[in-house]
């Protein structure tokens, strides 16, 4: 990656104000615009001759004067003049570089390109070719080299969230200095520290992080990893598209769903009240043994209701259900008060009050292999507990009728609309930055054991669907008259266990176009409805994640027996798939390390190789069934290995054929990454013709090509040329995007 022009690498580090406010905001984030760069420093290194130098700079903060900036060297720490200054930035050191190092880089990324964007020209301290370096990330010419993020593909997912100490001692090199990061902890905000103090800080970062490049750049080619890192750091650069576009929010949309949402939860907490008083649930129910009836209920506004029943509480429900009494305080009036200044006036005492239910289920006609039990044996009052009785799964006791289910649709309505709100659109309003509007979330690339992205502050991966929610309706375009779309790439993980596993049956369908879920509906003779097919598809992938019998037909709307006849004609039509395939990860693992149990058994840790190059760490378990012995875990066996595949490699692919085609079109400007959910990627476009455009020739293109890109980046042996579908569509909001 050296052409004369692009060579070497720059390693920076950044020290940066932290003037952001908001609860749940991160004070230094480069999405506060009161933000600024104090002090940076960097290192160039020659792509040929392997010379580097440092530069630092800092900014000097006088009450007169506001501050100025001050350019440093490394090897005298003296301060130079204009004319020096001006001869460094036009000297070669200053082309742009194959690589942008640091540790955490894309936080000094979204500074530099927020430095480009909204200044126009970037700040005189700053070499001029930032913008340049800007472009050459954007245009995958120079690749965002995070130790961090390396570390982590090189230690096969098992190395997550390093700090840049402890990285540095795993090289062997020493530790950094902490007393700035002691002014931080102390609330001492960055431009109040003092200028030596802060420089040394950012030079130390900075030598740190250029020695542990070197070290993984060598171990990268030793392992012959290079070529798989260098294709991972293109996705990386991506990544930091969705966080630098943001997602704009809607925020009088979502005021109004939250109001909506406020009177919803009232309403269907004063209706879970009146529903187990109604009569036929309230035949046996009664206060401190007395019979009551409905119109005793206090008002649903009043704080007494929520002593009656609150749907919040697992115990209350519990007792509803299966019988039982509930003890509550209520204030009761004991006389006035005779003397001192509230002479005259009631006199309260909180007394005990006991609900006396006879309930309206019995615990035996819910078997624990399908209704989970907690660990003091009492019935989990869960989702799919209240679901089954809501949809009259199983019957209550003679004496109560349609009563006792909608109760139960009234509590599974009540805990949807209280999460949507407290989960979804309260936390989203919390992480909206006031200069765009927009949400930018965190993406961890360094969190699961497998290289699957997450997402925090917020966590927009687990905001609920479209077919079950409205919410994703406050997600709209940045731009007048835009649009939302959405990719979904479908059958992924399927796609990436046929072609690990090899499965004959299951690439000929996969190519046939045969429809999997529906095949494996019929062969277990369950009905042909859509519902059915839906059920069907959770087992199917389900099963690649690992669940067993009794996890899946927990979690389903099915019998247990049905999900049982569709993993046995899952594992029946693709056997090498779906029973055999963890044992051949099994057998391929390499054995690194060994650790001795506090048991005393010895449990044994070990990477397994994806096609891709992708290593993946194992760790034994004490075996359930036989204590004196360890076993690579089953579940993780099954899945690790095509999730990694699947989302983190093929999809990797796919969402950088998607980037550079887009590129080549000259439609980044009007085309926003904003978002990844798993096999979903969301983009924000400019019009809906474009949008359009992307749909007719951009998508049918990278579907084209996506299986030789694939072959060709990974240098497969074996050439995938499975079809992978991608399906999409666009709309005012997110939720409409199809």
């Amino acid at each position: 990656m050296t052409d004369g022009k692009r060579n070497g690498a720059w390693v920076i580090d950044l020290e940066v104000d932290m003037l952001g406010t908001g609860e749940r905001k991160f004070p230094a984030s480069p999405f506060h615009s009161c933000n600024d760069i104090i002090a940076y420093s960097l290192e160039t290194i020659d792509g040929s001759t392997g010379e580097s130098t440092l530069w630092s700079r800092t900014k000097i903060f006088t009450p007169e004067t506001g501050y100025v900036c001050a350019i440093v060297t490394h090897l005298d720490h003296k301060r130079p003049s204009k004319d020096i200054m001006d001869s460094w930035f036009a000297s070669e050191q200053w082309h742009v570089p194959a690589y942008l190092v640091g540790h955490n880089v894309k936080f000094d990324y979204h500074y530099l390109r927020r430095e480009v964007d909204t200044v126009g020209t970037v700040h005189t301290a700053l070499p001029p070719t930032i913008g340049d370096v800007v472009k050459s990330v954007r245009s995958g010419n120079t690749l965002l080299w995070d130790t961090q993020y390396v570390e982590y593909l090189l230690s096969g997912q098992s190395t997550c969230i390093i700090s840049l100490d402890n990285l540095a001692v795993e090289y062997g090199l020493s530790g950094k200095d902490e007393s700035v990061r002691n002014l931080f902890d102390g609330s001492v905000n960055t431009r109040d520290i003092n200028e030596d103090v802060l420089r040394n800080r950012v030079e130390g970062d900075v030598e740190l992080t250029s020695q542990i490049f070197q070290r993984q750049l060598k171990r990268a080619i030793d392992e012959g990893m290079l070529g798989f890192v260098l294709l991972q750091l293109r996705r990386y650069a991506i990544v930091c598209e969705y966080e630098y576009n943001g997602m704009w929010v809607n925020t009088d949309k979502l005021a109004e769903m939250s109001r909506e949402l406020e009177d919803e939860i009232c309403e269907h907490e004063y209706a879970c009240q009146r529903a187990f008083m109604s009569a036929d649930m309230s035949f046996d129910f009664k206060v401190d043994g007395g019979q009551i009836g409905l119109d005793d209920l206090p008002d649903w506004r009043s704080d007494v209701a929520h002593k009656w029943f609150n749907p919040d509480s697992v115990k209350q429900l519990r007792t509803v259900l299966f019988g039982g009494v509930v003890k509550f305080p209520e204030k009761v009036k004991v006389g006035v008060y005779k003397t001192g200044p509230r002479k005259g006036q009631d006199k309260f005492q909180n007394q005990d009050r006991y609900l006396d239910f006879e309930g309206a289920f019995k615990e035996e006609d819910f078997p624990p292999g399908i209704y989970p039990r907690t660990p003091k044996g009492l019935i989990k009052v869960d989702e799919k507990l209240l679901q089954d009785i809501a949809g009259q799964e199983v019957k209550p006791k003679i004496g109560y009728s349609s009563h006792v289910e909608n109760f139960a649709k009234r509590v599974l309505r009540y805990r949807n609309c209280k999460k949507t709100l407290g989960t979804f659109c309260e936390a989203t309003a919390d992480y909206i930055f006031e200069d765009d509007g927009c949400i930018h979330p965190n993406f961890n690339l360094t969190v699961t054991p497998t290289g699957r992205l997450t997402c925090s502050q917020p966590n927009t991966q687990q905001y609920p669907s479209s077919e079950d929610s409205v919410f994703k309706q406050v997600f709209s375009s940045q731009r007048v008259g835009g649009v939302i779309m959405s990719l979904d790439f479908k059958q992924l993980e399927i796609v990436a266990l046929a072609y690990l596993s090899g499965d004959k049956n299951l690439i000929s369908d996969i190519q046939g176009g045969v429809d999997i879920h529906g095949c494996i509906r019929a062969e277990a003779g369950l009905s042909g409805s859509s519902d059915c097919r839906k059920e069907v598809k959770r087992i199917v992938f389900g099963t690649i994640y690992g669940g067993g019998l009794t996890k899946l037909a927990a979690s389903s709307k099915l019998t247990r027996s049905e999900v049982s006849k569709c993993i046995d004609a899952l594992t029946k039509r693709y056997s090498t798939a779906f029973a055999g395939f963890h044992c051949k990860v099994r057998d391929d693992i390499q054995w690194q390390s060994a650790e001795r149990h506090e048991s005393g058994i010895l449990l044994r840790t070990g990477i397994y190789r994806l096609p891709s190059g992708r290593k993946i760490t194992f760790r034994q378990e004490p075996s359930r069934w036989r204590k004196t012995e360890a076993e690579w875990p089953y579940s993780k066996l099954k899945n690790y290995p095509v999730q990694g595949f699947a989302t983190g490699d093929i999809e990797a692919c796919g969402v950088i054929l998607l980037f550079d085609a887009i590129r080549e079109l000259n439609l980044l400007e009007d085309v926003h990454f904003v978002n990844e959910v798993h096999d979903e990627t969301v983009l924000d476009i400019s019009t809906s013709y474009i949008a359009s455009r992307i749909l007719k020739e951009v998508v049918p293109d990278v579907e084209k090509n996506l299986g030789r890109f694939v072959t060709n980046m990974f240098d497969l042996a074996i050439p995938f040329d499975l079809p992978l579908k991608i399906e999409g569509g666009y709309g005012p909001n997110w939720k409409e995007a199809k």
